[in-house]
């Protein structure tokens, strides 16, 4: 379980978006914002760090911040993924982090499945947190009441692989953000980081790297002030092609059908 403090990045504090998909594929990747996913119909596999989560019809499970996941539909699946930052609901925040979910997957009681069927899917724009944490916070409390969290030290805490990925968190705008750079400011031999990230984290760095940048071109795109190029550059991304590349590999979607989806 790879739990850290990123209070002090400047991802948009009241970013909150939710959808549902149809037998939803998704390699994995990791993002700032925290995430539940809630199956409606079908089941879903989830890989989550180096656990395996399986989430049938009714089911729900919670994604911390930069929490390395895929899904993977084994026949089909009809789901609804919402994420939102850790400041939507601070109190929730407070209490889970440095932990670890207890259990899992939880089931959702009928009051909250009726909430994610009619309330979340409309839709809320980010930055209007208090219509945001009237979505979110009943599913935060059943998450609390049903999976719990546990204490865990942060298992790979002071060593190099948590350098890294605060070398990456301070760093994924700038072009120059490679592992050879991270190796020199982490005073490593970039051989031996490339290692540590891959056994920790099941990604290699470069991969990682490229799904904090889409998740943040996510939420540019979400707030609709820039256009696609520049967006691109502000995430860090070398080029457009690259840029289209790796966020379709994340989110299964280029940067201009996101944007098309936004303004529907």
């Amino acid at each position: 379980m790879y739990l850290f403090d990123f209070g002090n990045s400047n991802f948009e504090k009241n970013y909150f978006v939710t959808n549902w998909h149809l037998d939803v594929s998704c390699p994995l990747h990791a993002h700032y914002s925290m995430e539940t996913v809630y199956v409606r119909d079908g089941s879903l596999i989830m890989q989550v760090g180096d656990s395996k989560r399986v989430i049938h019809a009714g089911e729900c499970t919670f994604i911390m911040p930069f929490e390395p996941h895929s899904f993977e539909t084994p026949k089909n699946s009809h789901c609804l993924v919402t994420e939102f930052s850790p400041e939507i609901v601070p109190d929730f925040y407070g209490m889970a982090k440095d932990k670890t979910l207890a259990i899992g997957v939880c089931t959702l009681s009928p009051s909250v499945k009726k909430m994610c069927d009619e309330m979340l899917p409309l839709s809320i724009p980010s930055g209007e947190a208090i219509e945001a944490k009237a979505a979110v916070y009943p599913i935060c409390a059943e998450i609390m009441k049903k999976c719990g969290f546990k204490s865990q030290k942060m298992q790979y805490g002071g060593t190099v692989f948590t350098e890294a990925i605060q070398f990456i968190m301070k760093n994924f705008q700038n072009r120059d953000v490679s592992l050879s750079a991270a190796a020199r400011a982490l005073g490593v031999h970039h051989v031996y980081l490339s290692r540590a990230f891959s056994e920790k984290c099941h990604m290699t760095y470069t991969r990682y790297v490229n799904s904090v940048r889409a998740s943040y071109a996510r939420i540019l795109l979400s707030k609709k002030e820039k256009n696609i190029s520049q967006i691109a550059l502000d995430s860090g991304f070398g080029s457009i092609r690259n840029f289209n590349r790796e966020f379709k590999r994340v989110y299964g979607i280029t940067p201009n059908e996101c944007l098309g989806q936004i303004i529907r």
